[in-house]
């Protein structure tokens, strides 16, 4: 098992515009496949992590979303997850769950506020993809998903959150 890790380049993150707002969500972050078929990622336990940007320094994550788009397609049977966190806690805003099949995926906790979802210091948002049966990641022909975040910078001295 190995973990390579790539950044999101600016072109697949937005800050969302206040009509997207709406629903609560404030990031957006476009993974294509490109980033899962990682060239040396050729072993059937390996795991790709991707730098989405980091959070303000006093933080709150409200609200968590992964949409699959285009399920995962690779060469060879697969079982392949994809987590939502932090890099001090990798699963803190979206468990692991599977990337195989069209989905809208939900958040960490069914709790009205995420565990570990606050912060008095900034860290690396990070999207977790870990392969767990035959085939490997570097052989991703198809796939995309969008990660939807409310991260709110809470170090002004009136925090409104979504409603």
């Amino acid at each position: 098992m190995a973990t390579y890790t790539t950044t999101l380049t600016s072109t697949y993150t937005s800050a969302l515009t206040d009509i997207e707002n709406i629903n609560g969500w404030n990031r957006k972050f476009v993974i294509p496949y490109t980033y899962l078929a990682q060239a040396s990622a050729t072993t059937a336990t390996d795991v790709v992590t991707v730098a989405l940007g980091n959070t303000p320094a006093n933080w709150v994550v409200n609200r968590a979303r992964v949409v699959v788009t285009t399920a995962l397609s690779v060469t060879g049977t697969q079982t392949c997850t994809i987590q939502v966190g932090t890099t001090s806690s990798i699963a803190a805003f979206i468990t692991a769950q599977s990337i195989l099949t069209v989905a809208s995926l939900g958040a960490a906790s069914t709790l009205g506020q995420l565990t570990n979802a606050t912060g008095t210091s900034s860290l690396g948002l990070l999207a977790t993809f870990t392969n767990a049966a035959a085939g490997s990641l570097s052989a991703t022909t198809a796939f995309s998903c969008t990660i939807l975040l409310d991260v709110q910078d809470v170090s002004a001295s009136i925090y409104q959150p979504n409603q």
